[in-house]
């Protein structure tokens, strides 16, 4: 803990993010299970190296087992990681996970190779 700015909490969570769509843990469960599958296809039918890519898809699985696991466990995710930035809007930051830390991080790293397709496609390569 940080006095102030970290706090280790538990909070039970029945929705998605910031605790929006309350109380539809089955349909939440039906929908991490398609993603679920969904990425782990992506995972095995992979045709070239690409790390970012790779990176990015087992950051999204660990994240969405994690909450599911939570889900089918105990009918809800526990969100246990609190921060205070102490900026407007943000004040504290809604309480989240370690799985949730690892979507998010899977979404910027998605963002970051987006780009960096983008960027290769563009540049003539050189022999």
């Amino acid at each position: 803990m940080i006095s102030g700015f970290f706090h280790l909490v538990n909070v039970t969570n029945t929705g998605a993010a910031f605790g929006s769509f309350r109380n539809n843990n089955t349909f939440f469960i039906v929908i991490s299970s398609i993603a679920l599958l969904i990425v782990v296809v992506f995972l095995l039918r992979r045709r070239s190296r690409d790390v970012w890519r790779d990176v990015s898809l087992a950051l999204l699985l660990a994240g969405i087992l994690g909450n599911l696991t939570d889900r089918l466990l105990y009918g809800h995710v526990i969100d246990f990681l609190l921060i205070d930035p102490h900026i407007p809007y943000a004040h504290p930051w809604p309480a989240f996970n370690v799985a949730d830390s690892c979507i998010s991080i899977a979404v910027v790293c998605f963002i970051i190779h987006s780009f960096r397709s983008k960027e290769a496609s563009r540049s003539p390569e050189i022999l």
